[in-house]
């Protein structure tokens, strides 16, 4: 895991402070790819302010925008937890840095109120929260396509088929074929039998009429 300075951390909350986009619990196509651009910007943005440094990753860089939600959201439960304790007073022990206040801010209603123990609402909040954290690490990386009117859906070029698609499609031709083939034949076969029982049939009948003259 890469290492950061706190200046660094600072830097990051300050530039993703300027792309709110970021934040937005939204899933549809244009949300991922306003996000999508966001961090890509975000990523020059912090790159081009650490000359001195070597360059980190857009990955890199959504990890440690990660870290500092967790770990921000993690001080504030322990300052409410800490300001019940005291009976609502302030923490004296806990404060929140510059780039928390940051966070914080862009986090908005996430992170308050403070859940109690016993609510189970408050509980299937928290477990929703994390969900929606997981899924939006995790899908702005698809490629989102946009989806065209309808009218130019028919007229788009129909994707080529890859090989294997053509030989199983090449396959299945071959033994639609050769079943058709051995349905003829033994419809072909069953037809001569029955000839060859009509026949048998009049040569009988024939002996039997020879016989009663």
């Amino acid at each position: 895991m890469a290492r950061y300075e706190k200046s660094e951390r600072g830097l990051l909350a300050e530039i993703c402070q300027k792309y709110p986009i970021i934040g937005d619990k939204g899933y549809g196509g244009d949300i991922f790819k306003k996000k999508k651009v966001a961090w890509q910007k975000i990523a020059s943005e912090f790159n081009s302010s650490t000359p001195g440094r070597a360059p980190r990753t857009e990955e890199q860089i959504r990890g440690l925008w990660k870290r500092l939600k967790i770990s921000t959201k993690e001080k504030i439960d322990a300052m409410r937890s800490e300001a019940r304790k005291t009976g609502g007073g302030p923490s004296s022990n806990l404060n929140l840095d510059p780039e928390e206040e940051i966070v914080s801010g862009m986090l908005g209603s996430s992170v308050d109120p403070l859940p109690m123990d016993h609510d189970n609402d408050a509980v299937g909040f928290q477990e929703g929260q994390i969900l929606v954290e997981m899924v939006e690490e995790a899908v702005p990386e698809m490629v989102v396509e946009d989806v065209p009117p309808e009218n130019e859906r028919r007229s788009a070029p129909v994707p080529q088929k890859n090989k294997q698609s053509l030989y199983d499609e090449r396959l299945l031709q071959i033994a639609e074929k050769e079943h058709l083939q051995k349905m003829q034949m033994a419809a072909e076969k069953h037809e001569l039998e029955m000839q060859i029982l009509q026949l048998e049939k009049k040569i009988k009948i024939k002996i039997l009429e020879q016989m009663q003259m």
